[in-house]
């Protein structure tokens, strides 16, 4: 499967608290594009302070150019994308939660994807074709494999049997920060 024929959210819609989790929706939003601006991230969160706010990273962005970007106006773009994306902001959940656990190819980067999927209405077997993985080059099998690891470090918890996947997803926010279907 590859980024064009993934689907970053079910074939039903998004989930009733997509737009409330941190997701853009739309047809023409940040979400649904091609870039995810993993490079740029990265760098901006080894740089910012864990507690920055949004007018903290626009300034690292666009008045100090830790992102080494050639304009102001690629500056200004760049933050805005940024902004768009990941939200950039610490009160909405998934930016919350990606700023933890940072950006890195591994069990980490899965349960997060497990998480972006999750909240945007993705469940059981569907979670490991979405797009939210898909962009990690990720395959169903492999991500499986990852999303174990993840398991073993304490991040999920996850139990499959008879090609029925059960995923909970509490311990990657502390207690009573989000309620996703009961779980706390």
């Amino acid at each position: 499967m590859n980024c064009n024929s993934a689907h970053f959210y079910p074939i039903v819609g998004p989930a009733s608290t997509a737009e409330k989790d941190g997701f853009r929706l739309g047809d023409k939003g940040t979400h649904t594009s091609r870039t995810i601006m993993f490079g740029e991230l990265s760098t901006l969160l080894k740089w910012a302070d864990p507690a920055a706010s949004r007018a903290d990273y626009a300034t690292l962005i666009i008045e100090q150019n830790y992102l080494a970007k050639g304009t102001a106006a690629t500056r200004r773009i760049t933050n805005q994308r940024l902004g768009e994306l990941y939200a950039l902001n610490l009160s909405i959940p998934i930016f919350r939660i990606l700023r933890r656990r940072q950006v890195k190819p591994s069990a980490v980067n899965v349960a997060y994807a497990l998480f972006a999927g999750y909240l945007a209405g993705f469940r059981g077997r569907e979670l490991f074709s979405s797009g939210w993985l898909v962009v990690l080059d990720c395959t169903p099998p492999s991500a499986m494999e990852l999303a174990l690891d993840a398991k073993r470090m304490g991040l999920i918890d996850i139990r499959t049997a008879g090609g029925v996947i059960e995923l909970n997803l509490a311990r990657l926010y502390p207690k009573g920060e989000i309620n996703i279907d009961g779980q706390n």
